[in-house]
């Protein structure tokens, strides 16, 4: 992360401490130009990142607590000291836009392991990616499906769907094939 896309970030931060901390625009700028370190600043635009750091400081003893987006959420405390397998791991979260406690669950159900983060073994850590590889084609397979019944009429679309066996979405043989019969029926 560049120093610019830290200190946008660490502006946004300010500003939803300042929304969760109920501040007027007038306690805002009060609460700056009350900071020694700003030197009578009263807005954050041409901070620098220690300053702004400041800011964020007093407003942790307001009483703003930081807290992880829904995104990273779960994310391993020590993410950038593990093996480079969680980076792909976190990559292939990101991509399915699913939560770390997503792998966790994995990691029990496969290892009995709570979280992902405890694995240590590369060979674990690889079944891990492989499992969310699996996941990943299963889920880039619906779509797949689903855009082609959208390209049916609406009775043919009504039919396949009524044909659809219970937990098709889960079993990547039977996607391929309903995938292979429904590219030969729009192509018709």
């Amino acid at each position: 992360m560049s120093q610019s896309e830290y200190q946008n970030k660490l502006k946004k931060v300010i500003h939803v401490a300042k929304r969760e901390l109920g501040m007027t625009d007038e306690d805002y700028r009060s609460m700056l130009s009350s900071i020694p370190a700003l030197e009578g600043a009263t807005s954050t635009a041409k901070l620098t990142i220690p300053k702004l750091q400041a800011v964020l400081d007093a407003m942790k003893l307001m009483g703003f607590k930081v807290r992880p987006s829904k995104k990273t959420a779960g994310k391993p405390k020590n993410f950038d000291r593990m093996p480079e397998h969680i980076t792909k791991i976190e990559a292939l979260l990101a991509d399915m836009q699913l939560p770390w406690s997503y792998a966790d669950r994995i990691s029990e159900q496969m290892f009995g392991i709570k979280r992902c983060a405890w694995l240590k073994d590369r060979k674990k850590l690889s079944a891990l990616i492989a499992a969310l590889h699996v996941e990943q084609e299963k889920r880039s397979l619906e779509a797949t499906v689903l855009k082609l019944l959208n390209n049916l009429d609406t009775e043919t679309k009504h039919l396949y769907e009524k044909g659809l066996p219970v937990n098709w979405t889960r079993k990547r043989s039977l996607m391929k094939a309903i995938i292979e019969k429904l590219a030969d029926e729009v192509e018709s």
